[in-house]
């Protein structure tokens, strides 16, 4: 593998302009845009110009984004329907994604767990982490956003305080600007990637708070993954993509407009958690479906 580090911003053409001096300077048989909008604008232009196989993958719906900026969305959707293969974290995404598509191949390459992912010892990681052995520990990991349904997240912290107090929540991730979290919270900030196993593994369960929307419904989120790799029982707001990350463990799905649901579900999970059904990592099973992809 040869690496070439070249930053988008401050200067996108610059980017562009590097990305096809290589591919021209070589006979590569395809060109992949992961990851973002963008890039998979920037393989299109790429790849048709040097004659190569195109592949455009998404792991959210890219097009929830900066709805004002619309020719990056049209860029975007032309890219999709030229494009030689489009990949997707999962069904639904890869049905939107391909809605204008008349041919051309597609294929679902799901989320996973890194390799680190998994079981271990629940008082160790509370002992690293500085976490009360006490109580039961309910974690939320993720941005504190508006928008990525922390009303209703903070609506069943407080209702569940009220009928349980030997509960704590762990919550990590980014804090918007005036959130105020609720009383009975450990907020342990942005936690570096090799800490995130052991807060999973210090935890008796794991809320997944996804929003149903433009976003919410094409979702994958890795972290519901990372927590049945390491053993941890989920609770999940359901949404049609949440559904499909949680087809095996689908015990921990509850509805997102009843909050009194969504509290009995924690409540009962915390005294008899389900077993977890889960496949530790998955990459390389991803990787797999990708080298087939490209081997064609």
């Amino acid at each position: 593998m040869h690496w070439h580090s070249v930053n988008v911003l401050p200067n996108p053409y610059r980017y562009y302009r590097y990305g096809l001096e290589l591919a021209s300077s070589h006979q590569f048989d395809w060109v992949a845009g992961f990851s973002d909008t963008y890039f998979g604008i920037c393989a299109d232009f790429v790849g048709r110009s040097v004659g190569a196989k195109v592949l455009v993958d998404a792991y959210d719906n890219y097009e929830s984004y900066l709805n004002w900026c619309w020719p990056l969305h049209v860029f975007w959707r032309r890219s999709l329907r030229r494009c030689s293969v489009v990949t997707a974290a999962g069904p639904e995404l890869l049905s939107l994604m391909r809605s204008d598509r008349s041919e051309g191949e597609a294929a679902v390459i799901e989320m996973a767990a890194d390799p680190q992912f998994t079981p271990g010892s629940k008082a160790l990681a509370r002992d690293l982490l500085g976490l009360p052995k006490d109580k039961l520990l309910v974690t939320y990991s993720g941005s504190l956003y508006r928008n990525r349904g922390i009303d209703e997240l903070f609506e069943v912290m407080r209702a569940l305080l009220k009928r349980r107090a030997d509960i704590a929540w762990v919550l990590s991730g980014r804090l918007e600007s005036g959130v105020t979290l609720p009383e009975n919270c450990i907020y342990l900030g942005y936690v570096d990637d090799d800490k995130v196993a052991d807060v999973l593994r210090a935890s008796d369960l794991m809320l997944c708070a996804n929003k149903p929307g433009e976003f919410g419904d094409y979702s994958y989120p890795v972290k519901i993954y990372e927590a049945l790799a390491v053993g941890v029982p989920v609770v999940a707001f359901s949404t049609a993509s949440v559904d499909y990350v949680m087809r095996d463990n689908r015990q921990g799905l509850v509805p997102i407009d009843d909050i009194d649901a969504v509290v009995d579900k924690i409540s009962t999970l915390l005294v008899e958690p389900y077993e977890v059904n889960s496949t530790p990592a998955g990459w390389e099973a991803q990787g797999k479906v990708l080298y087939q992809i490209l081997s064609q």
